[in-house]
């Protein structure tokens, strides 16, 4: 099912505005002109957010939290940081 969007029910009422016109009239040109722009504004408000992108930023959370823990539990001691290179 999907979600009800605020710019459907304008759709909608413009939908219903060009079965009333002929096709062929100016009206009916500046409906679907309307009607145009509505559904690009709809479609573009839907798709904002890239799932891979969430699924990025999750997954980057979860490295910095794994690290951030193991660091609390294990520190380095002085010998381990002799074999460190140093510049």
């Amino acid at each position: 099912m999907l979600k009800k969007n605020h710019l459907d029910e304008p759709i909608e009422k413009i939908l219903e505005e060009l079965r009333q016109y002929d096709p062929y009239t100016p009206e009916y040109e500046k409906s679907a002109a309307q009607l145009e722009r509505l559904i690009k504004l709809r479609n573009e408000s839907r798709s904002r957010i890239d799932p891979n992108m969430l699924v990025l930023v999750g997954g980057n959370f979860v490295i910095t939290i794994a690290v951030i823990a193991y660091e609390q539990k294990h520190v380095w001691t002085s010998k381990f940081q002799n074999f460190l290179i140093r510049r």
